[in-house]
């Protein structure tokens, strides 16, 4: 109601007098959790129908001739006793 009161005041004054409030905990603490609900929404609605994408069989592929080439090459080198990293 305080707000109601002060429009008599010059708005300069009404001015750095909302600046000044912001000292106010509780309106500090209104304003995180709407920000915090805003942000929970807004990430919350956005990949929620989305499905991951399906590799395409090339891809699949490739990466499985990877693994199977790495995995002879890190044999090899355990054989021989070098080191995997070098």
């Amino acid at each position: 109601m305080r707000e109601f009161q002060d429009l008599n005041q010059p708005v300069n004054e009404r001015i750095a007098r909302q600046v000044k409030a912001g000292d106010n905990r509780r309106s500090k603490t209104v304003g995180c959790w709407i920000a915090l609900v805003a942000l929970q929404t807004a990430s919350g609605t956005a990949g929620a129908h989305r499905e991951p994408r399906k590799l395409e069989n090339v891809t699949k592929q490739a990466f499985d001739r990877y693994v199977g080439l790495t995995q002879e090459r890190n044999d090899a080198e355990l054989e021989r006793g070098s080191h995997l990293c070098g």
